[in-house]
């Protein structure tokens, strides 16, 4: 009876340390993820003419002056960034896509993500930070777009494939952030990868809405605004003035991400 209690102990602890040695393992083999702040890009105050003479919602063409310098993230929010906000917040997990719509590793743009999702992480980003961290207005993104250029975009068309993920040369997926060519201010994928969230409520024109670089604030049909275009749009419609209405705030889908931007002096 005595040998056949050791026994029962000897076999206890073997599986005991068995099982540490493999929650180890596990431990080990995950990555730890630390938090770092987004890599931001200073944006000097200016005026531009944002806009269109063609475009239907896009009209008209109007000066904006956008008085105070800002930050904006150098690229959209990758995985890994927002994979740190959402293991404090399971709520706002990310919804999950498969390889065949969305590239899958840490330094692709988050997509997934909700309207409300992005304005949660900015949020979650401020406290943790400090700093007063957002989604950009659509005039600021458009300025940063433009990057100083009046034209359409700030390359030719048949130099489309050296900054802008589009149907073209995508594959219909989206792409690691940083790939291609950045524009003339630091910025990576402004154009074409995924669509981006703004501030603002979506506005069917111009016609009504600030100019003076803040978001538009009166809710419309209850749409937000997204721009920049994504891999499954032609390269034809992706230029610094395209925009995109069609979405309510509780929106996700596999071409839908956002960026940051960050305020240096309060308004």
């Amino acid at each position: 009876m005595y040998n056949s209690r050791n026994l029962i102990i000897l076999i206890g602890v073997i599986v005991f340390l068995v099982m540490m040695i493999l929650v180890s393992k596990q431990a080990s083999t995950k990555e730890i993820v630390k938090f770092k702040e987004p890599l931001m890009v200073k944006i000097s105050k200016g005026t531009f003419m944002m806009g269109t003479t063609t475009n239907y919602n896009s009209k008209p063409l109007h000066k904006v002056t956008i008085d105070y310098d800002f930050e904006i993230g150098v690229y959209e929010v990758t995985r890994k960034e927002y994979s740190i906000f959402s293991e404090e917040h399971k709520n706002h997990m990310a919804t999950d896509y498969s390889r065949k719509k969305r590239c899958q590793g840490k330094d692709c743009p988050i997509v997934g993500i909700s309207w409300y999702n992005a304005k949660a992480y900015v949020q979650w980003l401020s406290n943790k930070t400090g700093e007063k961290y957002r989604l950009p207005s659509e005039s600021e993104w458009e300025y940063v777009a433009r990057a100083g250029t009046t034209t359409r975009r700030f390359f030719d068309e048949e130099e489309s494939d050296k900054y802008v993920w589009s149907r073209k040369n995508s594959s219909g997926k989206s792409h690691k952030v940083g790939l291609l060519m950045s524009n003339p201010w630091g910025v990576y994928d402004m154009y074409g990868n995924v669509w981006e969230w703004c501030e603002d409520w979506y506005a069917k024109d111009y016609t009504n809405v600030p100019n003076d670089g803040s978001a538009n604030q009166i809710e419309g049909k209850f749409l937000k605004t997204m721009r920049g275009g994504s891999v499954l749009n032609q390269i034809h419609f992706i230029d610094a003035d395209s925009r995109n209405g069609n979405n309510s705030p509780y929106t996700y889908s596999s071409t839908i991400g956002f960026r940051v931007v960050k305020e240096l002096v309060a308004k």
